[in-house]
């Protein structure tokens, strides 16, 4: 395997574990007081059967068919190691990218990149409505919150598992972009074991500094919450899955989604107001992430 695959695969693991990851499980570590191992055993062997599973049943392909229009170069090139390390690099100065958007760009056509940003602003738009429609449903039909603590627990876990593989269903074309369509065993158990120790280390951490962004947004330590969160987040990305095989940023429909439901909490107390600003800047964030990640890749 060439130099330049080999360091793109391994920064695109850490990427994934360190930063995207936490828009999945986020709301579930602040929510759930269990002990890290715990997790860490329970979402490390979701990850490993979801994975499984479409390596076995797709000839390979672990992505699910997300890298069916995104060809394997002939050779690798520098800027395909240079476009996880400027990744790594422009989200620690604060950089909104899509780990989506900037790796996979590099490997795309343009035609699929300008697909990839409509699917994913689409998502975004579709996420915030139906966030808002779910929280309006929720406040309006007296959503039974009385469940026994024991239930919404359970319910937790349910809710985020399914979240949980949805999300690599999405999510782990990041990573296999840099290695053959079908992926041959021993290669698939080594990048599964790198996923399954970074995520290790994320859940001994709580979430590392990223956990800090989800952690700001409204009563997310709330079970309930929390797993109303992950059920609607899962639906979403299901039904992107479904939709297509052409990539998306997770982290859009994610943004998209806490949009919708911080603006469905503003309707519901009128003390609150509504969070436009908020919204605004948050869009503006990301809509600047999608150009630095479009941009510099194409420049790579």
């Amino acid at each position: 395997m060439e130099i330049y695959a080999v360091i793109g695969l391994l920064i695109a693991v850490y990427a994934v574990i360190a930063n995207d990851s936490i828009q999945t499980l986020g709301t579930f570590l602040s929510s759930n007081p269990i002990h890290w191992l715990k997790k860490w055993v329970w979402f490390a062997g979701v990850l490993i059967v979801t994975l499984g599973i479409g390596w076995y049943f797709n000839n390979g392909d672990v992505s699910y068919g997300r890298l069916t229009k995104i060809p394997l170069p002939d050779h690798f090139e520098l800027k395909h190691a240079l476009a996880p390390i400027s990744l790594l690099v422009l989200t620690r100065l604060g950089v909104p990218v899509s780990t989506t958007l900037f790796t996979l760009s590099v490997f795309a056509s343009k035609s699929t990149i300008a697909a990839m940003v409509n699917k994913s602003v689409i998502g975004y738009v579709i996420a915030l409505f139906c966030a808002f429609a779910v929280w309006q449903l929720v406040r309006r039909v007296k959503f039974p919150f009385n469940f026994s603590e024991r239930v919404w627990v359970c319910l937790q876990w349910i809710s985020t598992t399914f979240l949980w593989a949805a999300w690599w269903m999405q999510d782990a074309a990041n990573v296999f972009v840099f290695l053959p369509r079908q992926v041959t065993l021993p290669w698939f158990a080594l990048v599964v074991g790198l996923l399954t120790l970074g995520l290790g280390v994320v859940m001994y951490q709580g979430g590392g500094k990223i956990q800090k962004v989800v952690q700001t947004k409204h009563n997310v330590q709330s079970v309930q919450a929390a797993c109303l969160i992950d059920l609607v987040y899962a639906g979403l990305l299901y039904y992107f899955k479904v939709l297509n095989h052409i990539p998306m940023s997770t982290t859009w429909v994610f943004v998209g989604l806490l949009a919708g439901r911080e603006l469905a909490y503003s309707t519901m107390w009128a003390e609150k107001p509504v969070p436009m600003k908020t919204l605004a800047f948050d869009f503006g964030k990301l809509t600047f992430g999608l150009a630095v990640s479009v941009g510099i890749a194409l420049l790579l």
